[in-house]
């Protein structure tokens, strides 16, 4: 039997009322030449007997796990049996867009040095109200916003098997509720190269029960220690203005146009990290940040209330490490 092109994994815990429509969106696809490998989580709302309703489908895989081991375990258990060279992720409360696969295997077939590619996705609740979700595009772009926070969404993700096995596990628990963020970081210091479709490719459910609502403190956690790893082994700034970074990064978490000030702030000035002198004073190290990396993504009046943060930033930290 032929390996498919396509792994695409699902894991699933307690979406009983969802499930069947993510599977169904992925049956649907206009690339057909896939797997689709489904993890049971140890459920408990039947959401087991939901996916059995489609193993008629040769294409389906169910695994299950006999307790619940949680997201991070559960990915790692698809990425094990995985055949195909492509992998792509899907999860149990969202939908893809029939022609999502397609698309992404073309662009990768088109641009053979890209290794990880996402898309834009919209978000929507049961209410009927939709929020768009557009990330960077280039590898330059994410590679600059990944500074800031996760520029890949994880579910329209569709990667290169081979990244894979640079990552032992790939997945990893002390990044917990930010497993993503911290490959795409870590894959980022192999050369790995990245990119998003500018499509709207994947309809994300938004419901104050996903870990990004639910769990927000231990994801800004975990973000953080991406971050801090990201900075130490690229060798950016000392680890005191890593601190300061990271409390940058919260201010704006919140901020509905934050991806505006994010990608605008480092899309064509990368280079400019490799200036920063670690012998320079305190002080100076800290204004130079802030006029060279920060300030100019401060360009949109939707974001005017950032100025007045980075300037009781400036004058807090200027004054509280001694040159």
């Amino acid at each position: 039997m032929n390996k498919p092109a396509i792994s695409v994994i699902l894991p699933c815990f307690n979406a009983a009322e969802t499930v069947g429509a993510a599977i169904e969106s992925i049956q649907a696809q206009t690339c057909s030449d896939f797997e689709l490998i489904v993890i049971d989580d140890g459920s408990t709302d039947g959401s087991l007997a939901e996916i059995r309703k489609y193993s008629a489908d040769s294409r389906l895989k169910i695994v299950t796990n006999l307790r619940n081991v949680g997201l991070i375990d559960t990915l790692n258990a698809g990425l094990r049996v995985a055949q195909a060279e492509l992998i792509a992720r899907m999860d149990a409360d969202d939908i893809s867009s029939p022609n999502r696969l397609e698309k992404q295997l073309e662009f990768l077939k088109d641009n053979p040095a890209v290794d990880v590619i996402g898309t834009n996705m919209v978000g929507f609740r049961s209410d009927g109200s939709t929020l768009n979700f557009e990330y960077p595009s280039t590898h330059e772009e994410i590679l600059a916003a990944m500074l800031f926070f996760n520029p890949i969404a994880h579910p329209t993700v569709m990667m290169k098997k081979r990244v894979i096995t640079m990552l032992d596990p790939f997945y990893q628990t002390r990044f917990l509720h930010a497993e993503d963020y911290a490959a795409w970081a870590m894959l980022s210091l192999r050369n790995i190269r990245f990119a998003n479709l500018n499509e709207f490719l994947l309809q994300y459910r938004l419901s104050d029960k996903q870990v990004s609502s639910a769990k927000r403190n231990e994801q800004h956690a975990s973000a953080q220690l991406v971050r801090k790893i990201f900075f130490d082994r690229r060798g950016y700034f000392p680890i005191w203005l890593g601190r300061l970074h990271n409390e940058l990064c919260e201010v704006h978490f919140h901020l509905k146009h934050q991806r505006i000030w994010v990608v605008a702030l480092l899309t064509a000035s990368l280079p400019l990290f490799a200036h920063f002198n670690p012998r320079a004073p305190k002080a100076r190290m800290i204004l130079r940040y802030f006029k060279d990396i920060a300030l100019p993504g401060v360009k949109s009046s939707l974001l005017y209330q950032c100025i007045s943060k980075l300037r009781l930033f400036i004058r807090r930290f200027a004054c509280s490490f001694p040159n």
